[in-house]
């Protein structure tokens, strides 16, 4: 979960270049919300 917390801070930076649409923004957000909710659900 720590990683995932990281990740999110940096997300724009890391997937997109300038000049660069948002759509690989979103496809990696929906990915991280994905893994955090697996996290949160398996650690309940």
């Amino acid at each position: 979960m720590g990683v995932i917390s990281e990740l999110w801070i940096e997300l724009v930076d890391k997937v997109t270049e300038d000049g660069m649409g948002y759509q690989r923004v979103r496809r990696a957000f929906g990915t991280l919300l994905n893994e955090y909710s697996r996290a949160m659900f398996l650690a309940t």
